[in-house]
């Protein structure tokens, strides 16, 4: 399907094409257990729409004509997850110019998309997060653009097809990255030749939490790999402050569990004590609170995620009694009463070496809690040790 654009704003749509082709570059023999879409920490159970937003600049220096060069913004409609994997599915172009080219000043151009839908794959390569876009099936992404040429309309005045790379960074808002330079098969005024891309493009979730590319961290001890699994054990402080009705609790917590391989690890016994109450609790004055751990034993894994501070995460995730979560109960009026149960689809902590083992913080993070789905605040400091042998440590720290 062809679409007109005015000359002046043009390629538009012409960018977000090859925008999309370049949105995701991955290694086709990269699996989802070494890296994949996230949202909000948490796995992808199904695909989610997506779109990516940006620059790019089409390059054709190699044509007897003379060069041409297609400047736009624009954004891809696309789908990714779950895993590693996903698809673009449509174009939309603006803001475009062609500072190098035969076409006409002032006259409309046009585009025409090829071989939609695209399949983008993540992968890892040389080390880093890598975002593909290629072939859907029906043949690579591709580009024809006409405009008026020698006051001729609708000239074809380039076609592009090929596979496109990007750097896959998070950031805050999304996923980031910058085209890696690959080359494009071109064909213009029936001669070939070949392109290049430049641009950067960012990737966000239509609605929900911040998408994420995640690799899977592994234990270290000894400076190697863990192959088995060691047992652990967890000290630090939490701090739990729900929000509506103001309950604020603080306590020392201790807990027993497991580090393995491939970054995957368990927390099965958390206790806490010198529970306090911080200022602005409902809980009466003076009273001693007692916070408990729901739904133990709750699975947890080690992962990387570029471009966010820290970069390496450990994520306690749902068990099979359900999601990780407290209980709180106090006094109110003189009666000892369940205050809240708060729970979250995941608990995010940070990871770094600290010479005795592995200590993070938590990240504000909000789990929801009964008293009128209520949210809270977890913050707090952890340390995870090696019960035998040397320090627990993490790669990437």
């Amino acid at each position: 399907m062809v679409n007109r654009l005015s000359l002046l704003s043009r390629n538009a749509r012409l960018a977000i094409m090859l925008g999309s082709m370049l949105t995701l570059v991955w290694v086709a023999n990269a699996s989802a257990a070494e890296i994949e879409w996230r949202q909000g920490a948490g796995a992808l159970s199904s695909t989610v729409e997506s779109e990516s937003t940006g620059t790019f600049k089409l390059i054709d220096s190699g044509r007897s004509g003379g060069a041409f060069s297609l400047s736009c913004s624009g954004a891809l409609t696309r789908k990714v997850g779950p895993g590693a994997a996903g698809e673009v599915t449509n174009l939309n172009f603006s803001l475009c110019n062609t500072p190098a080219s035969e076409c006409e000043a002032g006259h409309s151009i046009e585009y025409e998309d090829l071989n939609l839908p695209w399949h983008s794959e993540l992968s890892i390569v040389s080390g880093k997060a890598q975002d593909s876009i290629s072939s859907g099936g029906k043949g690579n992404p591709g580009l024809r653009i006409y405009c008026t040429v020698g006051g001729i309309p609708h000239k074809l005045a380039e076609e592009c097809t090929g596979k496109l790379r990007i750097g896959a960074t998070n950031t805050t808002s999304g996923v980031e990255g910058s085209f890696d330079g690959e080359q494009l098969s071109c064909i213009a005024f029936g001669v070939a030749s070949k392109g290049t891309v430049e641009g950067s493009l960012l990737t966000t979730a239509k609605s929900g939490a911040a998408l994420q590319v995640t690799q899977h961290e592994n234990w270290f001890q000894g400076g190697k790999a863990l192959t088995g699994s060691i047992a652990t054990k967890q000290s630090g402080t939490i701090i739990l402050t729900v929000l509506k009705g103001t309950t604020k609790v603080e306590c020392k917590d201790a807990g027993e569990g497991s580090a393995g391989v491939s970054g995957l690890d368990e927390l099965t016994k958390l206790s806490f004590s010198s529970c306090k109450l911080l200022p602005g609790a409902e809980c009466d004055s003076g009273t001693t609170p007692t916070v408990a751990a729901l739904n133990l034993p709750w699975k947890s894994e080690l992962v990387l995620a570029e471009g966010l501070t820290p970069r390496t995460h450990d994520l306690s995730l749902p068990g099979a009694s359900g999601s990780p979560g407290f209980m709180v109960r106090c006094v109110v009026g003189g009666i000892l009463i369940t205050v809240s149960e708060c729970t979250a689809s995941a608990l995010t902590m940070g990871a770094k070496n600290v010479g005795t083992g592995v200590e993070g913080a938590f990240y504000g993070e909000m789990p929801t809690c009964t008293r009128k789905f209520a949210p809270s605040i977890l913050e707090g400091t952890q340390l995870i040790q090696a019960t035998t042998g040397s320090a627990l440590e993490v790669a990437f720290p």
